[in-house]
């Protein structure tokens, strides 16, 4: 029926779980907990620390009445159904997350094969090979995802270049 914690946890609710295991165990009677931290250590220090937090989350914890409505994102608009580019062009494009409300407006970009590279947080796309790839973008609370299929071609001078540098067999 009694608990000791001498060497406190840096995570509170480790060490509350601890001392419920003594209730848990079929306990009749009061169960009676001491912490024995002596001055001047680091479990001292630990123990200022937790109850920093605990103030801090008492803090941040809100009444039920007054705990904001999270507006999930429903669609992705704005992007083109597919993406034709150029070997080495660069173009960057532009998203908006519906409703207008949603909680976070943020968008990632990710690209699979190196055929384009993409900035995930700007949506700047450049070709960096020629081929097909798909461009996806996520909203940034991960409940919408729109694919763009990519393709990356040479123009006629980069073709001519490429012939007359590597001779026709290599295309």
């Amino acid at each position: 029926d009694v608990v000791i914690h001498y060497d406190p946890w840096w995570n509170t609710a480790a060490q509350n779980q601890a001392t419920d295991r003594a209730y848990r165990i079929g306990q009749t009677k009061g169960v009676q907990v001491f912490s024995l931290i002596a001055a001047g250590t680091i479990e001292e220090r630990i123990v200022l620390l937790q109850e920093e937090k605990k103030a801090l989350s008492d803090g941040v914890l809100l009444g039920e009445e007054s705990i904001p409505m999270l507006i999930a994102a429903s669609g992705i608009e704005g992007l083109p159904d597919a993406l034709t580019l150029h070997y080495k062009d660069t173009v960057t494009l532009e998203a908006v997350i519906t409703p207008e409300d949603a909680s976070d407006k943020t968008v990632r970009w990710y690209t699979n094969i190196n055929i384009a590279s993409v900035d995930p947080s700007t949506g700047e796309v450049r070709a960096c090979a020629r081929g097909e790839t798909v461009l996806t973008c996520v909203s940034g609370d991960g409940f919408v995802t729109k694919e763009i299929p990519v393709t990356v071609d040479y123009t006629i001078g980069q073709w001519l270049i490429k012939i007359l540098l590597f001779g026709w067999a290599w295309y």
